[in-house]
């Protein structure tokens, strides 16, 4: 996780989802909350979960800017 900045959901919490997570840091780097998106395998894969990291990062970014605690 620490390498990638992301966690990742393979079915590991529930059977037939995947998903990744981002944290989102305050102003001194803690990790103070996180972002995941997750969606049913039925619908779609890991690999096109994982191509929403880009905007799931941004957004966690822009959240981490506006945390001054």
């Amino acid at each position: 996780i620490r390498q990638r900045g992301h966690s990742i959901d393979n079915e590991e919490y529930l059977q037939g989802i995947c998903g990744v997570a981002l944290p989102v840091r305050n102003s001194e780097g803690a990790i103070v909350a996180a972002i995941s998106v997750h969606a049913p395998l039925e619908r779609t894969s890991l690999a096109q979960v994982l191509d929403f990291v880009p905007e799931i990062r941004s957004a966690a970014d822009a959240m981490s800017l506006t945390l001054e605690w």
